[in-house]
């Protein structure tokens, strides 16, 4: 019969004789006796109805507006109810990290009941769902469960010891059906007519466009650089002129300094060092000179290259924000 839930706790308030009364089934097996008509059936008829079976206004103690009926079930790991709680997304642990199943139903004077599981609202049908497979109730002449073929599979599954696989198949079931159901969405998309010529203008629309997936970053750094052209050469300018043009004074103070040098005793290492670290400074202002040179014709002025990039990142901009995608 495979892994069985055990009830430890119910709860009764108003419901028909019934005051308020707490029944503690955690400390083992639990016997209810006394005699015809001392309240055994009321008990029965308390833990049915919050198992989900038919209730009726008559069942609230007289004097009082609603009723309301707990039911507190340890739940074994693997069985029938957990799978069960875990499809609906209803689990819930106890302070000792156990499953449990807190069923909960209200029942109303104008006759309407609610339902609840582990706190969160749930209909009758599935509040009837679990309380089949966490109880069986047995009566005189009567055992339905034993009826039910979904009960009779999971005899023979226990019998077989399937649990673990009965799990995975379970777990597999669930995410074909999640695949199926975006499988099934996509064909009822694709089916309208409308929706097909809209997709097809928009992949016309991006082939016509013909991006390249570095193209927006490049055009940007283009951009921007022709953009402060002129400050890029104004900057430029500024250097050279003090690098080495025919006005500046760096050039001449470092031939000063070389000749200075050249004037020290050059058999002393340190004379040699400061030789060769000038001439170290000669070339590197040499080469820097050269690079200022470069990055200044680099950046020579092209307005029409600037209106073909201005154009073009408005193009891909506004394709962007049309089509709701990211743009970088």
């Amino acid at each position: 019969m495979g892994p069985r839930s055990l009830i430890k706790n119910l709860q009764i308030k108003n419901f028909i004789l019934i005051d308020d009364l707490n029944i503690d089934f955690s400390s083992g097996l639990t016997a209810l006796t006394g005699e015809t008509g001392s309240g055994k059936s009321i008990i029965i008829n308390a833990l049915s109805a919050v198992l989900g079976q038919k209730i009726d206004k008559k069942m609230i103690r007289i004097g009082e507006n609603r009723a309301a009926v707990t039911a507190s079930f340890f739940v074994q790991a693997n069985s029938e109810v957990a799978a069960i709680l875990q499809e609906l997304e209803l689990e819930e642990k106890n302070k000792d990290g156990e499953n449990e199943c807190i069923l909960r139903r209200v029942i109303s004077e104008n006759g309407r009941s609610s339902a609840y599981c582990n706190s969160m609202a749930i209909t009758i049908s599935t509040m009837q769902r679990l309380g089949n497979a966490l109880t069986d109730i047995h009566a005189q002449h009567q055992n339905s469960r034993m009826l039910n073929p979904q009960y009779q599979r999971g005899i023979l599954d226990a019998y077989g010891k399937y649990t673990q696989t009965l799990s995975k198949v379970r777990e597999l079931y669930q995410d074909w059906k999640t695949a199926q159901n975006s499988l099934d969405e996509m064909r009822r998309q694709l089916t309208d007519d409308g929706k097909i010529e809209l997709i097809r203008y928009q992949i016309e629309e991006f082939e016509s466009a013909d991006i390249s997936p570095e193209e927006i970053e490049n055009i940007e750094n283009d951009h921007k650089l022709l953009a402060n052209s002129d400050t890029i050469q104004k900057t430029c300018g500024e250097m050279v002129s003090i690098l080495g043009d025919d006005y500046s004074e760096l050039p001449k103070l470092l031939k000063n300094l070389s000749s200075s040098a050249d004037t020290l005793p050059p058999d002393l290492p340190a004379v040699r060092n400061l030789r060769s670290l000038l001439e170290q400074v000669d070339m590197s202002l040499s080469e820097a000179q050269q690079e200022v040179g470069y990055i200044a014709k680099s950046m020579a002025s092209d307005p029409e290259r600037l209106k073909y990039l201005d154009s073009r990142l408005s193009e891909l901009h506004n394709l962007a924000r049309k089509h709701q995608v990211s743009d970088t």
